[in-house]
């Protein structure tokens, strides 16, 4: 015997066929029964195997799960054997990658001659090679 509880006023109500069926009406409101849904055993959430809701998202999804390498079983971050197959899922970290360790070569550099004392004459040679630009364009005649 299934027992139907009514949406609307939460009085339980017997469904002896187990199905729902036009005529059946909720004895206390008259609500119609074949709407609402059979008593559904919960489980316990109380455990890390419980899954949530998140926010904005359609469904129940478990955040944290890994698949395993045999059949692709999702399992919970913390297991270590699959729940499916039985294999082991726990892989070996690698190995720390360790820099390798080499000479090191310190070259002398050699500066011929105090770069500050160039600056000077390189400033004085635009100056220069700008005013003969601009002198070379006046007698041919390309400016004025």
């Amino acid at each position: 015997m299934n027992t139907v509880l009514c949406p609307q006023c939460g009085v339980e109500n017997s469904d002896p066929e187990g199905t729902r069926s036009s005529d059946a009406f909720c004895v206390a409101c008259d609500y119609p029964l074949f709407f609402a849904r059979g008593v559904v055993a919960r489980g316990s959430t109380d455990t890390d195997l419980a899954r949530e809701r998140l926010p904005g998202v359609a469904g129940v999804a478990r955040r944290a799960w890994i698949p395993c390498p045999d059949c692709g079983e999702l399992n919970p971050r913390d297991a270590t054997n699959c729940l499916r197959c039985g294999a082991i899922l726990a892989v070996p970290e690698p190995e720390p990658v360790q820099a390798p360790q080499g000479n090191v070569i310190i070259r002398e550099v050699l500066v011929h001659g105090d770069v500050r004392r160039r600056w000077p004459w390189f400033i004085l040679g635009l100056f220069v090679g700008s005013a003969l630009t601009v002198a070379t364009a006046f007698i041919a005649g390309g400016i004025g």
